[in-house]
């Protein structure tokens, strides 16, 4: 078995053993995976520290940071007519690509409020200025690297009356 396997069922083991230990069943079914888990264990090979290590990604930025980019947003937004009737009221949800260049691409409706307000939320959303690139740490170089980075935002229409 690859290394993979062995921590996922090393995983499984322990939470069936807790699980069956805290509901009173009986202790076979915990033997039996347990003694699965030992037999899957190969002698002599030990994981990587490295594999271990957490280097978490950067997620990218709105140049100004969150209130820049929902300031842009409320400024720049057009209320559709059925916003302004007072007939729909509610949130796109909208996700797009933030490049490693730093510009954004590939928008798309994760929820739609209506045709019209999805339409306006992009239609701002691709008037963003340049983001500041997220990263990911690379094992080959040992280093942050930009990488491109979906991001998913909510854009919210209501009537200001």
């Amino acid at each position: 078995m690859d290394r993979s396997k062995n921590i996922t069922l090393a995983i499984v083991a322990t939470i069936f053993m807790f699980a069956t230990a805290a509901f009173g069943a009986d202790n076979n079914a915990a033997n039996t995976l347990q003694e699965e888990l030992n037999d899957s264990v190969v002698p002599g090979k030990t994981i990587d520290e490295e594999e271990f290590l957490c280097y978490p990604p950067i997620i990218p930025e709105y140049p100004g940071g969150y209130d820049a980019l929902m300031k842009l947003i409320s400024d720049n937004i057009r209320l559709p007519k059925c916003v302004k009737s007072g007939e729909v009221s509610g949130t796109s949800v909208i996700s797009f690509m933030v490049q490693p260049s730093g510009k954004c691409d590939r928008f798309k409706v994760v929820r739609s409020l209506n045709k019209e307000c999805d339409a306006e939320a992009i239609r701002v959303l691709k008037n963003m200025a340049t983001w500041k690139p997220g990263e990911e740490y690379k094992f080959a170089t040992k280093r942050y690297e930009p990488a491109g980075v979906l991001f998913t935002i909510p854009v919210h229409f209501k009537n200001k009356k």
